[in-house]
């Protein structure tokens, strides 16, 4: 089952708000990670890992999003 976890945006690029509980799962697994991260990592450690949670967020956005990450400008 291929189905989207987040809605296209209307303009721009990137993804929307989840549509789908494991949009939801995602958003906060990585908002609890990201301010866990932030609280509790060590100096430059920080940064790093709120870097790589990012990008692996992106990335998850990316590939579960409906029609994908393109330019739009107002039409799905």
């Amino acid at each position: 089952m291929n189905r989207p976890w987040f809605a296209s945006k209307t303009y721009g690029i990137g993804a929307s708000t989840p549509i789908r509980w494991e949009g939801w799962a995602v958003l906060a697994g990585f908002l609890a990670l990201f301010f866990a991260d932030v609280r509790l990592a060590p100096g430059v450690w920080r940064i790093a890992g709120a870097v790589a949670l990012l990008v692996v967020f992106a990335a998850v956005c990316a590939w579960k999003t409906e029609g994908g990450w393109r330019w739009r400008w107002g039409g799905r």
